[in-house]
Formats: C-alpha cells, structure tokens, sequence
C-alpha cells in the first residue's frame, strides 16, 4: 500500500497522535522561548554616543521619551545658523515626509517662536453697516403718492383758472364752479395724504441722519486716537528694541546670567540703572531670551528674535483689546522690516553687532513699519471688533489706518475732518448719499454740525426730486421745505396732529397755485379740506359773493 493511501485510510489516528504531540512538547517550547529571548540593544556596546544619548534623554526629559513611536536624529559638528544646514533639513524633511510627520527640530522650534507673533488681530468702524442706505429709504416711501398729486396738479389749475372764468357766465357757473370745486377736494386728499406720508418719512430720516452724525463723529475720533497711538507706538517700539538689544548685550557680556540661568536682583537693578529702563525691562528681555541661549548658544539671539522679543514685552503692558491688536499688527511689519535690513546687510546679527550706531537704523526700520501696518491688517483679513462699532472687515480696517497714518504727527482738528470724510466716502461706495453733487458737503455737515434743518430739507428734496418726471421735480423742493417748516423738530406732529396737517395741507396748496397764477383765499381752501367732498354749499356761497361783487 503506498504511503498516501495509508494516510488517507488512517487520518484521524494522525490527527489524535499530532494533538498527543502538541501537548507533550508545550513545556519544552515554552523553556526554549525563554532561552531565546533577548533584545536587539544587547548586540550594542554601552559606551557609545547614540547609547549615551538616549539613556540622557530618558534620564533628563522623561515625558518626553515616554512615546515608543518616536525617531530621535542627533547630527553634531554643524553650524545651525549656516542656511545650507537648514536647506539640508528642509529637504531631509521632504524625502521623510512619507514615512512620518511632526516633525520636530531646531529650525521648527525657532518658527513656532516667530509665528507666534504673526496672530494679526486688530479692528474700526461698522460705518458701512450703519450709514449705507440708511439716508434714503426712508425719505421716498410717498413717492407713489407724490407721484399721483403732482399729476393732479396741472388739473387742479386748470380747473381753478376755468372757475374764474365761469364766474361770469350766470347761467351755468354753479355746475362748472361745483365740478371744479369737487376737482380741488380730490386733489387736497391726494396732498393731505402726500404730506402725511413725506413727514413720517422725514421722522425716519432725522433719526438716521442723528445716527449717522453720531457714527461720524465717533468715527471722526477714532482716527485722530489711531493717529496719536500708531505715530507714539513707532516711537517707543525703537526705544524699545533698542533697550531689549542693550540689556542683552549687557547681561550676555559683563555677568554670567545666562550661563546660569539665573538674574539676581542686584545684577538687574545695575543693569536698569545704566541703560535708563525698568529692571522690569530687564527681567523681561532675560526671561524671553536665556532659554534659547541657555540651549543654543549666543548664536540663536538674532536681530528677528529681539523683534519678537520686543513686541512680546510691549503687548504684554496693555489691557486694551485694540491696542494689543495694534500691536501685533505693528510688531509684525517692524518684524519684516528686520529681516529685510539683515538680509541687506548678509548677517542675522547686523544691528548687534552695531551696537549704539544701530539706533538711525532702528528708526528707519521703526518709521517704515509704521507706513506697512495697514498693508498687514489688510493681507490677515477676517474681521475686527471695535467698541463702539462692531464688527468690521480687514479691508474697512486697513483704509481706516491708511488715512490715519497719512495724517503724519499732531494733525489739525481740520485735517482730521477732511480724513474723516474721505473715509466715510470710501466705506459708502455706491451709496446714494454718494451720488449727490455736494456729498462732501452732507458729510461734513453732519461730522461738524449735525442734522440741521437745511440740511434735512435739501436731503429730502433731492430724494422726492429722483423720483419724480423731470417737469415735476419743481414741486419736490416745496413739499419738502413745507414739513420741516409745519415739523421743525421731526417729531411726527403732521401725522398726529389733524390740525397741523390741514394747516400745512392749505399752505402748501396755496402757494403752489399762487405759482401757477391762481389766487384762491386761504379760508375757502380750508372749507374744501373740511368738506368730506360736499361742496354744494361752498359753490353758491362763492357764487353769490362773485355775483354781488361784479
């Protein structure tokens, strides 16, 4: 039988005898696994660097460590602040990105510490929000019915020149005088309602001028206080860069501060005494500096680390949301403006190195940040909260700034109007306000003065003019002059008084057909306004007063 079918025949004798053996040698496997095992770092001698250095690690850095899902890669013998080292990291970094991520060196840890000065917060007015179309709306919600009046009108005169002319003619002058005078009721209903509608619309627009005045004014003030802040945050941000580069290099060369990582206060308050600035001040620069130096060397303190450095200290003394915001937004241009000297000159270490010659330069560097702030604010975007204002856009913000820092040092209240008006202007675009022949006018009126009466009333005659034929915006000027005149406060008296509204009614009807060449007495006009459309009565008694004077 051959060996094969042998199995086949007796397979489940093999599966019991191999279970049988499985079970005997379980002890022996187990010794075995505890002979063989070891560990790959046996293989290693104990006294070499990569050895050393990790049991370092494990001994100074314990949290660190802990994670067995880590590389350490330890190069010595190089020069970090060499750019070919850190291209070299850089493009290392790239062939291992697929291998890995997070990853972690000197060079990492330096653009963590710049870009944490790089957050640009900073925000100006909800100008745009508040002022665009608030001017008008309101002002033409009668236009419909102006619309209806003035068609009227032409109609009204008509009649009244024909009245007169009917007079005369006995036989049928009651019909014609009682039609006509039927006529004019319709047409003192229609401006009745004409009125009423433009001086509820004339309480709406005082408001929103009161409003916008107010905005102005505020808006007004922010950019004389940003003017005052930017122009005196250049100034002492020099100061104090320049400070932050004196206390370093006198803490790094006349003390062993850094060596030990520890200032005593005797050592500070010497060094406060001989620069001119707060041992406060010292305390800062040593506390933001000795960690990078205690670990790096002298080398890691460059002209952008003292920028950051400094900007840190400055920020850290305000308590207002905006000036902090400022801040950052400044220290940011004043940041690249560094770099920019350095990289100029070939070295990171360019204004140390120059010691106190490097003040004119700071300056510069000081003076041209300022110019660059708004370009920053306007590339960060996002939005700005502004007490007092809300929300605003970056791009509002930027133009906000840009006007303020054009001003230059200690403008005239003058200036800072004409300012104000420009940025106003520019946060209106395709405003209606705008297309107005005098929109300068209007905004410095309202910026200086307020809403005045003359204001108000050319506002809201220009708005009945716009929506009106061209032979009828004559009559837009009279409506409007009549309900500032009939409401000189805009407190809504025409649409809760009936009184006033018949007395306006009747002089706003007189004048306008005292225009056309009609003389109608004032106290007929007003019988017809009261008559609720019966003027039977009104024609006989014209008629017979006619009559007995002819």
């Amino acid at each position: 039988m051959a060996w094969n079918d042998w199995i086949v025949k007796h397979a489940k004798a093999l599966v019991v005898l191999w279970i049988l053996v499985v079970i005997l040698t379980a002890p022996f496997a187990a010794k075995l696994s505890d002979l063989t095992n070891y560990s790959t770092d046996q293989f290693l001698p104990k006294d070499v660097e990569s050895v050393k250095t990790m049991d370092t690690l494990e001994k100074e850095f314990p949290s660190f460590t802990t994670s067995e899902n880590q590389t350490y890669m330890i190069i010595h013998g190089i020069d970090v602040n060499d750019p070919k080292t850190r291209d070299a990291y850089e493009r290392f970094k790239v062939e291992a990105k697929p291998y890995g991520d997070n990853f972690t060196s000197y060079y990492d840890a330096l653009d963590i510490l710049q870009n944490e000065s790089y957050n640009i917060t900073l925000n100006i007015t909800k100008t745009a929000a508040n002022l665009s179309g608030i001017l008008y709306d309101s002002a033409v919600n009668g236009s419909d019915t102006y619309r209806m009046l003035l068609l009227g009108i032409e109609n009204l005169t008509n009649q009244v020149r024909l009245l007169n002319e009917t007079l005369p003619e006995l036989a049928d002058a009651y019909l014609k005088l009682e039609t006509n005078l039927t006529i004019l009721y319709n047409q003192t209903l229609e401006l009745k309602g004409a009125l009423n509608e433009t001086d509820m619309a004339y309480v709406q627009l005082h408001q929103n001028l009161t409003k916008a005045s107010t905005q102005l004014k505020e808006l007004n003030s922010t950019i004389a206080m940003l003017n005052i802040k930017l122009y005196n945050l250049s100034e002492s941000y020099a100061k104090a860069y320049l400070g932050a580069m004196g206390v370093y290099e006198a803490l790094s060369a006349k003390t062993n501060a850094y060596q030990t990582c520890n200032l005593d206060p005797q050592t500070a308050q010497a060094v406060a005494a001989q620069l001119g600035v707060p041992v406060e001040f010292v305390y800062a620069v040593f506390n933001a500096t000795y960690s990078a130096y205690h670990t790096y060397g002298p080398s890691a303190i460059t002209d952008e680390l003292l920028a950051n450095v400094t900007g840190g200290i400055i920020s850290n003394t305000l308590t207002y949301s905006l000036e902090k915001s400022l801040v950052k937004a400044y220290s940011y241009a004043f940041y690249s403006g560094v770099i920019a000297f350095d990289r100029t000159h070939g070295s990171n270490y360019t204004l140390l190195e120059s010691g106190e010659n490097a003040e004119a330069a700071v300056i510069e560097i000081a003076e041209n940040a300022l110019q660059g702030t708004p370009e920053v604010v306007a590339r960060a975007g996002g939005t700005y909260a502004v007490p007092g204002f809300g929300e605003v856009s970056a791009k509002v913000l930027a133009k906000v700034l840009n006007v303020a820092v054009g001003l230059g040092r200690n403008p005239t209240a003058g200036a800072v109007e004409d300012a104000t008006v420009e940025v106003a202007k520019a946060i209106l675009d395709g405003s209606p306000l705008l297309s107005l022949p005098n929109a300068d006018y209007v905004l410095k009126t309202l910026l200086v003065s307020g809403p005045t009466k003359e204001l108000e009333e050319s506002i809201l005659a220009n708005a009945l003019a716009e929506k009106l034929s061209e032979d009828q915006r004559k009559m837009a000027e009279p409506v409007a002059k009549t309900v500032t005149t009939f409401d000189p406060m805009a407190e809504g008296v025409l649409s809760q008084n009936s009184s006033a509204l018949k007395e306006a009614t009747v002089s706003l009807l007189s004048e306008i057909l005292r225009e056309k060449g009609v003389e109608l007495p004032n106290d007929v006009l007003a019988k017809v306004y009261d008559s609720n459309g019966n003027v039977g009565p009104i024609a006989k008694e014209i008629l017979v007063k006619e009559t007995a004077r002819q």
